[in-house]
């Protein structure tokens, strides 16, 4: 298992609606997919523009988990291996 840094990145607004930052993930996502030396993708979001980049990335056999919120689409929860729901986390979340 492999552990890295994030590192932050500012996005620009040089033009308004575009989304720079997803695209951001995107790529870097498909880097490390393409490097080989992963054999799971976290993503958090609950952005169903990511259903796609969540399938590719299953069809490189590459698993892929998700925390989201509950209002996620099912379509990006189906498109993951496993689905955390981030509400599951909080304090007090889980009863026993």
């Amino acid at each position: 298992m492999y552990w890295l840094n994030t590192i932050p990145q500012e996005q620009f607004a040089f033009t308004t609606g575009k989304n720079a930052s997803d695209i951001t993930l995107v790529i870097d996502a498909m880097d490390l997919l393409h490097s080989g030396r992963f054999d799971g993708l976290c993503l958090v979001s609950y952005d169903s523009d990511f259903t796609r980049l969540a399938a590719g990335i299953r069809e490189q056999r590459v698993d892929v988990f998700r925390f989201g919120e509950q209002k996620t689409p099912e379509s990006f929860r189906q498109a993951c291996r496993r689905f955390v729901y981030t509400e599951n986390l909080l304090p007090g979340a889980i009863k026993d």
